[in-house]
């Protein structure tokens, strides 16, 4: 269970149901880091967050907050 879809039919649960985060393998990723996958995997590519919204979303803002050097991105 360490990805969102697990299943044999994996290919027809992208396109009809939404990603599972709420497995104990997501239970350490942050809420905001959830909502991000949650918006980058939407199926409808017209309500599907864009790029540059992406990179404004919370959980990026963390990062211009403080100073992370090159490993510190490597803990996500």
């Amino acid at each position: 269970d360490s990805i969102p879809f697990n299943s044999p039919d994996l290919e027809d649960k992208i396109v009809t149901e939404d990603p599972n985060l709420s497995t104990i393998r997501w239970d350490n990723v942050s809420h905001d880091a959830k909502d991000l996958c949650r918006k980058l995997l939407e199926k409808h590519p017209e309500a599907r967050i864009k790029a540059n919204e992406a990179l404004k979303h919370p959980f990026f803002k963390q990062f211009r907050e403080q100073k992370i050097g090159s490993t510190g991105l490597k803990k996500f």
